[in-house]
This record gives C-alpha cells, sequence and structure tokens, in this order.
C-alpha cells in the first residue's frame, strides 16, 4: 500500500509560529527585567559605597574629653563653677557625694553631699566636653575622727588622728578581715590617709597556711606573699588548671589576691609539640 504522508491542517503551522515567537518575547522581556534588577542592585551598592559615612573618630566625637579639671570642697557646700559656655547638658557618677545643676549663662552649681571622689560630664554650647574631678573632703575632721573611732576603733592594733587637718588611720592590724573593714569604713574618702599594714607575724602566718594547703593539694612551685593588705601568688606551674586550683584556695582566706603565677615554658612547649 503506498505510505499516506500526513499534512497539517490548513493553519496550524502559522499557529505553532505564533506560540513560538510569543515564548521567545516572554523569554526576552524575562531576561531584561533580570538585567534591569541586577543593574539597579549594582548602582545601589555604587552609591552606598560613594556616600559619606562618619568616620569612627566623628561618631565618637560626642564622647571625647577635651579638657579636664578637679574640684575640691567640702560636705555641705555650693559652689558656683565658672565654664565659659552654656551648659548644654551634664551627667554625674555619683549623686551621693556630689551633684551638679547648670546656673546662670556660664555656669553650674556644685552641691556636695557625702565625703567621696564623683565625676561629672559636662557638654557645652561651644563644642567643648569638660570633666570634672570632685573630691569632697569631710566638714568638720575631728568629728568625723570621732565618729570613725565608734566604727572601727575596736581593732585592735590601730590609731586614728587628725594631723594639719588630715585624718590618719594607722598601725598594724592582725588579721585581712580587719583590713577588710577599715577599707570599707574609708572608703574613697579624700579626707582620710590610710597607712594601715597586716603585722608582719601574721602576714608570715598567712602565707605558711595558704602555702601549706598548696602542698597538701599538690600544688608545688607556687608561693604566698603579703603585701600590705593584698596576697599576691608568685611562683611557676605546670598547667592553667593547677593555677586555677592555687586561686581556688587563696580565694578561701580572702577575696583581695593578686595571682603573678606562670606557667613553666617547658609544660607549654610540651603542649606545642603535642599540636
Amino acid at each position: 500500500m503506498a505510505k499516506v504522508l500526513s499534512r497539517d491542517k490548513p493553519g496550524a503551522r502559522a499557529h505553532r509560529l505564533r506560540r513560538h515567537e510569543n515564548a521567545g518575547a516572554l523569554a526576552a522581556c524575562f531576561f531584561a527585567v533580570l538585567v534591569f534588577l541586577f543593574v539597579c542592585d549594582v548602582a545601589a551598592i555604587a552609591l552606598d559605597d560613594a556616600s559619606p559615612k562618619p568616620s569612627a573618630a566623628a561618631e565618637g566625637a560626642e564622647s571625647i574629653i577635651t579638657k579636664e579639671e578637679t574640684i575640691d570642697t567640702r560636705v555641705g557646700e555650693k559652689r558656683l563653677v565658672r565654664t565659659g559656655a552654656k551648659i548644654l547638658d551634664v551627667s554625674v557618677t555619683r549623686p551621693d557625694v556630689a551633684e551638679v545643676f547648670a546656673a546662670e549663662a556660664q555656669g553650674m552649681i556644685v552641691s556636695a553631699n557625702s565625703p567621696g571622689i564623683g565625676r561629672a560630664i559636662v557638654r557645652l554650647s561651644d563644642g567643648e566636653r569638660m570633666a570634672y574631678t570632685i573630691r569632697v573632703y569631710v566638714a568638720d575632721p575631728e568629728k568625723f575622727a570621732a565618729e570613725l573611732r565608734q566604727e572601727i576603733g575596736g581593732i585592735q592594733g590601730i590609731n586614728i588622728e587628725v594631723v594639719k587637718g588630715r585624718i590618719l588611720v594607722d598601725g598594724r592590724v592582725l588579721s585581712l578581715n580587719d583590713m577588710d573593714a577599715i577599707e570599707r569604713a574609708i572608703g574613697d574618702n579624700p579626707s582620710i590617709t590610710n597607712l594601715t599594714s597586716l603585722s608582719s607575724r601574721n602576714a608570715r602566718i598567712l602565707s605558711r597556711e595558704i602555702e601549706k594547703e598548696f602542698r597538701e593539694s599538690g600544688i608545688y612551685g607556687a608561693r604566698v606573699e603579703v603585701r600590705g593588705n593584698r596576697v599576691t601568688l608568685v611562683g611557676s606551674l605546670g598547667s592553667e588548671l593547677l593555677v586555677r586550683k592555687a586561686e581556688r584556695i587563696a580565694s578561701s582566706y580572702t577575696t583581695k589576691f593578686d595571682n603573678l603565677i606562670k606557667i613553666a615554658q617547658d609544660s607549654q612547649a610540651g603542649k606545642a609539640r603535642a599540636k
């Protein structure tokens, strides 16, 4: 039988051609949109990079202190301090010690509340940023010394007296707990000079006790020194673990200690070789 060749129906070929053309146009349009979006994104990045940005120095300019001064006053006093420009804002670290208020056109009032040392940061209209250290002294040293004797006078070995307007606390105390009690009572009072220290005999006893516990815990190579009212750990140990163990032992005797123990070099070299 003769083979019959199929023929397209009238208009079918044209229909397929139009469909292919439409698909091609749609793909071209989609590709154009992608290119447009890519170009916009690149342009935005370029503009962002080109736009001026504040430098780290500019960002920190507000926090730069341009000038520092110290104000000495006494409890109960109110002092007018000239600033040379209008105060825009002021912040105080220790309002219990001293408060600061803007006054007049170019000044501030410092109100002293209690003995201690505070700090005030003042921003001025001329761009200056001032830092004031405010030292508040006691109003009556003799009266304050009497109150201090009532508070810590029972600690054995100390003497409290007033010399030329300053309160001196002197002597050799028997324990670190006594030293802590003295420091808590004195605080950062600028009217008081603390000359107390741990007695040499008790310092030796404390050192021996801590070192004895070191040895009982397998810690060798660390020593204990007492300097003033602080315990200092010195020497060298074989690992960070032993150093931390020594710290825990020392902290059971006092929270005020300095750790100057070093890790032995041969131990560090062994770790490096192991790596």
